[in-house]
């Protein structure tokens, strides 16, 4: 969970980590927004070293601002990521 928390203070220079847990809506981080989303999936992707549009996932269906942090692990262990 460390290095999804890094992916956000990437994206949001701001970001209160306090407020972070598995059940944070990524609707409800201040700034969340269609932008941000795909920056979002960058700096996963960065720091993970994956690229997750070739693993069928899109930023679209992915980070929707009704999504928490576990929906984000699920899909990152879905393929293949050790969180």
């Amino acid at each position: 969970m460390k290095r999804i928390k890094e992916a956000l203070i990437a994206v949001f220079e701001d970001f209160d980590e306090s407020i972070f847990n598995d059940n944070l809506m990524l609707g409800d981080i201040p700034g969340w927004d269609s932008m941000n989303s795909i920056n979002f999936q960058m700096a996963l992707e960065s720091i993970f070293n994956i690229d997750l549009s070739e693993n069928g996932i899109h930023s679209d269906i992915m980070f929707e601002e009704k999504h928490k942090i576990t929906d984000v692990i699920n899909i990152l262990k879905s393929i293949g990521v050790s969180i």
